[in-house]
């Protein structure tokens, strides 16, 4: 099977062509893989420079071929594909892997991309699909550079400096509003009948990732991971309300349970990642792999001679980065976090003077008086968290970090700093401060449930009616269209989809719904149900937003799901301290121990009892691998297959 694109469908009759029920995503894209759209400033000098750079011969370009088209609003865009001598160099400038005829991950070359293909061809696969050729040309597009100091043509007053990446710095000025890879049908049609419209619980993970790539599909089968692994929490916290158990061993047992729970969960879900993001070939298998990481586009620097390498780079001080996030960021986290706090405070004053003004009061009045602060106060959070993304997202982009996977781990440093102390500092004040165990229980339900109704209703409910209103538009227009307006009319549709912002939202929502579960699941245990019922729903609900109702978004490799996995690892610490500190406060462990036990000696009790759970959870998490041993001996195997080849290849060329 030939890497190339499909042939564009002949042209029918115009009066011919009408479809019924057209979906926005279902029609032939011909060879367009990514639309370029321009905002109404930018100049048409601009326009054609970037049409030659697009089009130039690598290096001078990026070896592209472009179709200048007008939209329906006689606005320009620029259609991208590539030939297949373009996709197989950037195939191999991309390391991208496929498996050979022994079922070997290789990586694609010049000299061996016609076995790869017959292998994918005898797997009924393609070599390149068209994730993999739109990440290809945006990874094209990425590597443009200025080629001197200069202004950007048809902007005299917006300057470029040596090496600066041209893309971001365009879109930086405005001038370039979207770079959207489009949809391709046969691709997936296929996929959401297996994913979303189907009543299969296990997702398909390797069609997810061939579509939307790893970055996507590890977030969704880690979505899947942690709901199925709510089943059985959820099944004790029935049984054990089922057979009535004391209060105290209760608390007890669900202390424990969480300790191992969490601390296997997470284990787990490590070994499982690396056993997929293997099969992949993403997974990095030694610490040369790991640093092989360009900079980010993004990055902006003065051009100078490495000294490590002796090659041209991009450089920016690190003390200029540094000073960024001392004098500015932190000062303005900090800020926001003190705004976090006080609207806080103001929650529990309204709520303390409402539950004493009702707390002799029965009925639906005083019901509805005394929870409707929890819900006010869980929209306001709603709101404060989402100004806080925009604004740590804007202050991340701003320190200028060299690295995508620096970049990524600071934005989520930046996102938990707030995001914690937005949600969970009032659970801590009720808790701690107050004491208040029924009144904790009752605004965690309230806030856990609150923050899910909101989000299916914000995330799910309002784009799925833009969706319907958007598609209902377009069917009607396409009954009047030949098959090319009608591909022309899906792709316009589709720049105006809403973009799909990444994973960060998604992982941060499983985060704050972890902390829920398991902070003070010894007084709240129905958050575990709660989770899962949310989760399963999610799970669909979240397909069917990437797939239909945003854009299409470019594939990116992935490993794992980064500083994540060390939070959610924070997260089930900071669980075992303060359910041990709950414990320590109940009622019923305080009947439970000796009478002459002073408030030191009880504190004692409790610091030994969460010491030894500590313990416990890392002697897990040390024992058990996060890499699978055969996984870890094919590594060393490869590894001294290399050190053979490499010390014949110095011994033959002495000889």
């Amino acid at each position: 099977m030939e890497v190339k694109h499909r042939a564009a469908p002949s042209l029918p009759d115009s009066t011919a062509g009408s479809v019924e029920n057209v979906d926005p995503i279902e029609l032939d894209n011909a060879n367009t893989l990514v639309v370029v759209a321009f905002s109404d400033d930018c100049s048409e000098e601009t326009k054609e420079w970037l049409k030659g750079m697009f089009s130039a011969p690598v290096p001078q370009g990026a070896g592209l071929q472009v179709k200048p088209v007008l939209d329906q609003d006689s606005k320009k865009t620029f259609h991208l594909s590539a030939t297949e001598k373009r996709l197989i160099r950037g195939a191999e400038d991309l390391k991208m892997k496929k498996r050979d005829k022994n079922n070997e991950l290789q990586e694609i070359t010049q000299e061996n991309w016609q076995d790869l293909q017959e292998a994918c061809e005898n797997s009924n696969m393609r070599l390149l699909n068209t994730a993999d050729k739109q990440m290809i040309i945006f990874d094209a597009l990425n590597d443009l550079r200025a080629p001197e100091d200069m202004a950007v043509p048809g902007c005299p007053d917006k300057q470029m400096h040596t090496g600066q990446a041209i893309i971001p710095l365009v879109q930086a000025f405005g001038h370039v509003t979207q770079i959207v890879p489009l949809h391709n049908k046969d691709e997936l049609n296929p996929l959401k009948k297996k994913w979303y419209t189907s009543f299969e619980w296990k997702q398909p993970l390797d069609e997810i990732k061939d579509y939307f790539g790893s970055t996507i599909a590890i977030y969704f089968a880690f979505l899947e991971y942690y709901t199925f692994a709510l089943v059985p929490l959820v099944l004790l916290v029935f049984f054990f309300s089922l057979i009535n158990l004391d209060e105290l061993w209760y608390n007890i047992i669900f202390a424990l349970i969480n300790v191992l729970w969490g601390t296997l969960f997470l284990e787990f879900w490590k070994r499982n990642c690396a056993t997929m993001t293997h099969r992949w070939g993403t997974l990095k298998h030694s610490l040369a792999e790991e640093n092989e990481e360009d900079p980010r586009p993004l990055f902006i620097g003065e051009t100078r001679t490495s000294p490590i390498t002796g090659k041209k780079e991009i450089h920016s001080p690190d003390h200029h980065r540094h000073l960024k996030i001392a004098c500015v960021s932190v000062p303005i986290i900090l800020f926001c976090v003190y705004i976090a706090i006080t609207v806080m405070s103001g929650y529990i004053r309204i709520q303390d003077s409402l539950n004493e003004k009702y707390a002799k009061e029965t009925g639906f009045t005083a019901t509805f008086m005394t929870t409707m602060p929890s819900v006010v106060y869980t929209i306001v959070i709603l709101v404060l968290n989402n100004l806080y993304l925009r604004t740590a997202t804007m202050l991340n982009d701003w320190e200028n970090h060299k690295l995508e996977s620096s970049h990524q781990n600071h934005l989520v440093i930046k996102l938990i700093s707030f995001f914690f102390i937005n949600n969970f500092y009032s659970l801590f004040y009720i808790a701690f401060v107050l004491q208040d165990m029924d009144l904790l229980g009752n605004h965690l339900a309230a806030l856990m449930i609150t923050s899910q109704l909101t989000g299916q209703v914000t995330e799910q409910l309002l784009p799925y009616i833009l969706y319907k209103t958007r598609s209902t538009k377009l069917n009607k227009e396409s009954k009047t269209l030949g098959l090319f307006a009608k591909i022309e009319n899906d792709i316009e549709y589709q720049m105006k989809q809403e973009p799909y912002w990444g994973v960060f939202w998604d992982y941060l929502e499983l985060f704050l719904q972890f902390g829920y579960v398991f902070l003070f699941s010894s007084v709240y245990p129905m958050a575990a149900f709660w989770a899962l019922f949310n989760n399963v729903f999610e799970l669909r609900t979240d397909a069917f937003k990437i797939s239909k109702i945003s854009q299409r978004i470019f594939a990116q490799p992935s490993q794992g799901i980064g500083a994540w996995q060390i939070a959610f690892e924070i997260m089930s610490v900071l669980a075992v301290m303060t359910n041990c500190a709950l414990l320590a406060m109940s009622p019923a462990v305080q009947r439970w121990l000796p009478s002459d036990f002073t408030t030191l000696n009880t504190i004692l009790v409790f610091v030994a009892a969460e010491h030894i759970l500590l313990g416990t959870k890392f002697i897990i998490a040390t024992i058990i691998p996060d890499v699978p041993g055969w996984i870890q001996e094919e590594f060393a195997r490869k590894e001294y297959q290399r050190k053979e080849a490499l010390a014949k290849k110095r011994q033959d060329s002495t000889s």
